[in-house]
């Protein structure tokens, strides 16, 4: 769930890359919303018909606006995630080092969907896995330097774990005060 809500964040953000896990789960999400309004809206229908000997068809018109409620709210959600869906397509191409424009060709785009991405920074910008862009380093260095809590060199373990918390609060599993914590932990050590 926290790759869908951190695709719908950067609603419209081409740039940069996006692991494949958050590219599928995203596409999983949706796919399960789908069926649900397709299936719902299916049997909605079929219960908005009968057919009686005596009357030949008859329609309940509470059923069908109850449908058409339900399809009208389906096309709204399916337009509304329609740049997400393509902002995190083209981020997926960014990951494998493509251009985003490689998402207009189906199959191959599927095929580099699939695709492990470059490992290490490439043209787009740097590896998702590591968790943090060097823009997110430089700001967690420089809060720590405004802090005084370590010289103006930090060696590269203490990087590589404050990375590791910053993407823990990226996706939302810690808060702001155990991030500063944590943070506090790390530089103290």
């Amino acid at each position: 769930m926290n790759y869908y809500l951190k695709v719908l964040q950067n609603y419209a953000t081409f740039k940069g890359r996006a692991r494949r896990s958050e590219y599928w789960y995203f596409a999983l999400f949706n796919t399960v919303i789908a069926i649900v309004f397709f299936v719902s809206i299916r049997v909605l229908n079929k219960m908005g018909f009968s057919y009686d000997e005596n009357y030949g068809f008859r329609v309940d018109e509470d059923i069908l606006k109850l449908t058409t409620t339900i399809s009208y709210i389906s096309i709204f959600f399916n337009l509304s995630i329609l740049i997400p869906t393509i902002a995190v397509g083209v981020r997926r191409m960014h990951d494998v080092g493509k251009s985003g424009w490689f998402l207009l060709i189906p199959i191959y785009s599927l095929i580099l969907a699939c695709t492990k991405g470059t490992q290490g920074d490439n043209e787009y910008g740097s590896d998702p896995k590591i968790g943090v862009s060097n823009d997110s380093d430089k700001i967690v260095i420089e809060s720590v330097q405004k802090e005084k809590l370590v010289n103006n060199t930090l060696d590269e373990e203490k990087i590589i774990q404050l990375r590791k918390i910053k993407e823990l609060l990226d996706g939302g599993i810690f808060t702001e005060e155990e991030f500063e914590l944590e943070k506090i932990k790390i530089l103290e050590s």
